[in-house]
């Protein structure tokens, strides 16, 4: 089973406007990686927001990133939106939708935004989403 669990800062609500798919992926990503059979998988995002960006946290209690991976991973985050999104793909297919959504981040807020991918006590996985908050972003439903 999969549980969802959402905590919005109330003042976000009407401020934010995430662009389409972008939590789709990490989302995604926690039930085909993070989750192992017969177990439930928890899922929890966060979403609040300090003076410059807002920030969406989405966490899990799956397997979790391996330090490499998770390594890996932040370094090409850490990247500038110009670099090659293929470097990101793993043999196995397995990065890519996280290395786009970082890239779209980045090429729409700014080279500050973006993933980051937090080694988390409290949780197996951490992805951390940065959205720049003075940015308007209209959007068609």
């Amino acid at each position: 089973s999969i549980e969802v669990q959402t905590e919005i800062d109330m003042a976000t609500i009407d401020s934010i406007k995430i662009p389409r798919f972008i939590l789709q992926p990490l989302l995604e990503n926690s039930c085909e990686h993070g989750m192992l059979r017969d177990q439930s998988l928890h899922i929890r995002i966060h979403i609040h927001y300090d003076s410059k960006k807002f920030v969406i946290y989405v966490m899990d209690n799956g397997v979790g990133f391996a330090a490499e991976s998770m390594a890996r991973l932040n370094k090409i985050f850490a990247a500038p939106s110009s670099s090659n999104v293929v470097e990101g793909r793993e043999e196995n297919g397995k990065g890519i939708g996280l290395v786009n959504v970082n890239k779209r981040l980045k090429m729409r807020y700014g080279e500050e935004y973006g993933l980051t991918i937090l080694d988390s006590a409290e949780h197996n996985s951490c992805i951390e989403v940065n959205i720049g908050r003075n940015v308007t972003i209209q959007q068609k439903v």
